[in-house]
């Protein structure tokens, strides 16, 4: 059903649900959001599955954000523990609900729309800047061919650590010259990559 949007305007959604959510860090507002985002999510047919992988993928980006905030955030304490923080646990809570709505909304704009008509739309929404800043059109160019290659980069660093993964396995095994020459090997393909 997204398709029926321009990819500017999924762009703009986008970028517009990340600019409320970090720009404004009531628990109210970012209700609304989040109800909202997920009205989106369900009218894209989105499943539960898209937000327990998001929420897999980021359960250690959002752990140290709350801990760090806990620990370190200066204000009352939690609990009569000196070295808890109340105000950072308050903050840390809201800071990983802005940086969910925000990869929420990253990742809708991903599922709905390709690498490539994303590239296009930021070029066309980018197009004015040209017209103040001459060097910024050989950059808007670029964007395209760059966003294309990401495929053939994630395929290359795929076979990269498939290579590695070899030969840490036949380093495992073997006698002490064997061992050697696949050390040699692993230096080798460390250094040149």
């Amino acid at each position: 059903m997204a398709d029926r949007f321009n990819p500017k305007v999924r762009l703009l959604f986008a970028i517009g649900v990340m600019a409320v959510a970090f720009g404004d860090s009531r628990p109210a507002v970012l209700l609304v959001l989040s109800v909202f985002l997920a009205s989106v999510a369900l009218w894209c047919h989105c499943r539960a599955g898209f937000w327990l992988t998001l929420l897999r993928r980021l359960r250690w980006l959002l752990l140290a954000s709350l801990l760090l905030h806990l620990f370190f955030f200066p204000g009352h304490t939690l609990a009569g523990i000196a070295w808890l923080s109340r105000d950072g646990l308050e903050r840390g809570v809201v800071l990983c609900w802005q940086m969910l709505l925000a990869f929420g909304a990253a990742g809708l704009l991903a599922r709905t729309t390709s690498g490539r008509e994303q590239a296009g739309a930021l070029v066309q929404l980018l197009s004015p800047v040209g017209r103040f800043f001459p060097p910024a059109g050989p950059f808007l160019a670029l964007v395209p061919t760059a966003v294309g290659l990401l495929p053939e980069v994630r395929r290359q660093t795929a076979l990269t650590w498939a290579e590695q993964d070899e030969v840490l396995n036949r380093l495992r095994r073997g006698g002490l010259l064997h061992r050697a020459r696949a050390a040699g090997e692993l230096v080798e393909q460390l250094v040149l990559a």
